[in-house]
């Protein structure tokens, strides 16, 4: 089954919808519209995760943090709680969206940025 048809299907929406009780604000940005759920994987061992989601495996985002997610580190994000918090600090420290995501999925910037930043607040 391709992932869009998956999207349509009552198991889905079904899981959508109680991801969505349980965070229904942006993990990023805590905005509340336009809501999307991530998958944080498709895969486990190699088996599609598809009909078998747990809400772990999901991530609540808004559409602009769910685009730039995608354009920044790729479909399938490996530790994404990790850069989650990573974005959400450089946030906090005044960095733009935009830019949170750039200097979060660059390793050897982050840390340099972040303690920029810190020195300046």
């Amino acid at each position: 089954m391709e992932y869009s048809q998956y999207l349509q299907t009552s198991h889905w929406q079904n899981k959508r919808q109680e991801k969505l009780e349980d965070k229904p604000i942006c993990q990023v940005c805590k905005s509340s519209s336009c809501i999307n759920i991530h998958h944080k994987k498709y895969k486990y061992e190699g088996k599609s995760i598809l009909f078998n989601e747990r809400k772990e495996d999901l991530v609540t985002l808004c559409g602009s943090c769910h685009r730039l997610l995608h354009k920044y580190f790729g479909i399938e994000v490996h530790k994404l709680n990790k850069k989650i918090c990573r974005i959400r600090r450089l946030m906090e420290l005044g960095a733009v969206k935009k830019q949170a995501f750039y200097f979060a999925s660059q390793d050897e910037l982050f840390y340099s940025v972040k303690e920029e930043l810190e020195k300046m607040n």
